[in-house]
């Protein structure tokens, strides 16, 4: 019986660590604007069809959506390695093609290095 207690009180402890955790990820931020000179020349820089037109699709689909389950992502708090996976796991939760989450993981990067 003491087990069972031990391990239900471990249990919920872990739930509700869980919980406190997923509250503060991602980490929040006001939307961010559009990208900035230097974003687009780095962008452009990476892939060959980028531009400016092309970076602002990628924020009207971040504006878009990346709101709907939690506040907008603060982009510069999370890593360039881990953007890719996020993209395509939150893009997948808002049923969005593979283009569209490209356009958005091209203008989260970008905007990382405006």
């Amino acid at each position: 019986m003491r087990s069972t207690r031990a391990s239900f009180a471990f249990v919920a402890s872990a739930i509700a660590l869980a919980g406190a955790l997923g509250a503060c990820y991602p980490p929040t931020a006001a939307p961010p604007g559009a990208v900035s000179p230097a974003g687009v020349t780095w962008a452009s820089a990476k892939w060959s069809d980028a531009n400016e037109a092309k970076l602002d699709g990628g924020r009207e689909i971040f504006v878009a959506n990346c709101n709907r389950c939690h506040g907008y992502p603060a982009i510069m708090k999370i890593g360039d390695e881990k953007w890719p996976d996020l993209v395509k796991w939150m893009g997948g939760k808002a049923n969005l093609d593979d283009a569209q989450r490209q356009s958005l993981l091209r203008f989260i990067l970008a905007t990382r290095h405006s």
